[in-house]
């Protein structure tokens, strides 16, 4: 056999010791790189995790997000998904949905039904919803302002039409305005929406629905799609965190009290490749979070100092190429997800560096997160790398 057609490794290395964000791990860390008093979960600051109990009480919530074709099409997806033991529904909108376009108009046509379900009208969102019991499980409607007003209204017709009490209804509506500065809608959709109309909509829709839907989430800080543009985590984390800062002076500087509206703010987020960064980072944005309810807005009441997070796990570290890989890739990022105590958790598909996911990596999706729930005993003990020393410095550092 031909010699050359051989490599041989003699030894592998890693080129360098830095997490994505470019902090340096040590060779060892020691009780000289974190001695500090550490709460227990569900104390202030609430590094450990908002819940004393976190998963021993709860597991989060399984959402995969899902949409495309005709609402009809998505409909049976869900179906499909609740049924694999999905746990929560994730709906996207095309972008012509997001533009506020019906599906005929030239702007529109090419984009019908991909990347998201096509909604222009309340006989579609009737179809997509058709047979869910809304007042049963909890909805994210992915579509942001000014758009998310019509979508969120069309919501809450439909159960009142179903003689549902909008007490009842649990959710969350993306409404973020910061959502049309990134991502591949960024030309089209600021051509569109001024951005300030667009965030003036976005406070209409949460003031609307604080007032009125007691129980559905205002907001969700989009911090994923701010990761999926290449920034690190420490990027992410303060961009989030301070846009979700000025919508909470926004919507106090129209005379509404924090606790009325901040245990309704949620955040959507990434887990990348890179295990004890991740962690870390929603430890370190509990934290943040909460001292800023306490400290500068002057939240009183405890839940408005929960940093309550859904997690997708993120699609840049997939390839194309041998997406198998894929797999593993997702299942490490879910697992991180986990370890840093998240409230809800979107697997992406092996198949998604290409293609939308196809119903067996959706199934594989949900599997990898019920397998860690069950499978792994990760979930029997809260917090588990608390008190790390790496991952409390890592904590301390993102920060």
């Amino acid at each position: 056999m031909d010699q050359k057609n051989f490599i041989y490794l003699d030894g592998e290395k890693i080129p360098h010791f830095h997490s994505l964000s470019g902090f340096a791990y040590k060779e060892v860390y020691r009780k000289s790189d974190w001695d500090k008093e550490l709460t227990d979960p569900g104390q202030y600051p609430f590094t450990r995790g908002i819940h004393r109990d976190m998963y021993r009480g709860r597991l989060w919530t399984r959402r995969q997000q899902s949409g495309f074709g005709t609402p009809e099409q998505s409909n049976e997806r869900i179906k499909y998904l609740l049924k694999i033991g999905q746990t929560g529904i994730n709906m996207d909108t095309d972008i012509g949905t997001k533009l506020g376009l019906d599906p005929d108009h030239p702007l529109a046509r090419a984009d019908v039904g991909l990347q998201g379900t096509s909604l222009c009208t309340y006989e579609d969102i009737e179809a997509l919803y058709a047979d869910i019991p809304l007042d049963r499980v909890s909805s994210t409607l992915i579509v942001q302002p000014p758009c998310s007003a019509v979508i969120m209204s069309q919501y809450l017709l439909m159960a009142k039409e179903r003689g549902i009490p909008w007490e009842k209804l649990i959710g969350t509506i993306m409404n973020c305005a910061l959502t049309q500065f990134v991502g591949p809608t960024y030309e089209s959709v600021t051509a569109f929406f001024p951005i300030d109309l667009t965030v003036k909509i976005g406070l209409d829709v949460m003031e609307y629905i604080v007032q009125r839907v007691p129980r559905w989430n205002i907001v969700n800080i989009n911090a994923y799609n701010v990761r999926e543009t290449g920034v690190d985590a420490v990027q992410e984390a303060a961009f989030s965190i301070s846009l979700a800062a000025d919508y909470i002076r926004r919507l106090m500087g129209r005379g509404l009290d924090v606790d009325r509206f901040a245990h309704r703010m949620a955040f959507f987020g990434a887990a990348h490749i890179d295990l004890f960064e991740e962690v870390a980072k929603l430890r370190a944005m509990r934290r943040i979070w909460a001292r800023m309810l306490r400290e500068t807005f002057g939240a009183k009441n405890e839940r408005s100092l929960w940093f309550r997070t859904a997690i997708q796990t993120s699609a840049l570290p997939l390839t194309a190429q041998q997406p198998l890989n894929n797999i593993v890739r997702a299942t490490i990022q879910t697992l991180a997800a986990v370890l840093a105590g998240t409230q809800s958790i979107h697997t992406t598909g092996y198949d998604e560096a290409y293609s939308l996911p196809t119903e067996e990596s959706h199934k594989l999706s949900i599997r990898t997160q019920q397998i860690i729930a069950y499978e792994t005993k990760v979930v029997n003990s809260v917090d588990p790398l608390g008190g790390s020393y790496l991952v409390e410095s890592l904590t301390d550092q993102l920060e």
